[in-house]
């Protein structure tokens, strides 16, 4: 019983990091375009 919710936390957190590194992943390239057409000041 408490291997599994040890388990489901383990992978809640796991899907949080994704998410978290996908998001900085945007962020970055959003910057990145924006730097091109020199709107980032």
């Amino acid at each position: 019983m408490l291997v599994r919710i040890a388990i489901s936390k383990i992978r809640k957190r796991l899907i949080f990091m994704k998410n978290k590194e996908s998001y900085f992943f945007l962020s970055e390239m959003l910057y990145n375009k924006k730097k091109e057409k020199g709107l980032v000041l």
